[in-house]
C-alpha cells in the first residue's frame, strides 16, 4: 500500500503494546509527580511530550519504543488538557505550578 509515494510496512500496534503503554503511563506518572516536572501542568506536558518524541525517534519501530512513546504522549496530552481545562475555566489552569485538578466531591 502506498501513501504519498511511501510504502507502509508496519501495521497497527497489537494489544500487548497498548497494555505496555498503559503500564508505562501509570509508572512514569507516579515517579515524576513528586519531581519538578509535576503532574497536570504545561511544564509536565512539555517534558513528557519531548520524552515521547525522543523515544519515538530513537527507539521507535520496536515494541518497547512504541510502549514508551505512547505512554508518555498519552500522559502529556492528559497533563496539557488538565492544565488548560482543569480549573473549570478555559484559561484558569494555565501556568507551570499547582495545576493538579481534582474531581468535584458531592
Amino acid at each position: 500500500m502506498a501513501i504519498l509515494g511511501q510504502t507502509v510496512t508496519r501495521g497497527a500496534p497489537d494489544l500487548l503494546t497498548f497494555a505496555g503503554a498503559g503500564l508505562v503511563k501509570y509508572t512514569e506518572e507516579r515517579l515524576l509527580a513528586s519531581t519538578f516536572v509535576g503532574n497536570g501542568t504545561l511544564l509536565s506536558a512539555g517534558v513528557k511530550g519531548a520524552i515521547a518524541v525522543g523515544a519515538h525517534h530513537f527507539a521507535g519501530g520496536n515494541r518497547i519504543g512504541d510502549m514508551v512513546a505512547m505512554g508518555f504522549m498519552t500522559d502529556a496530552v492528559e497533563d496539557a488538557l488538565t492544565s488548560v481545562l482543569g480549573s473549570g475555566s478555559l484559561f484558569g489552569g494555565l501556568g507551570f505550578g499547582g495545576g493538579n485538578a481534582t474531581a468535584s466531591t458531592w
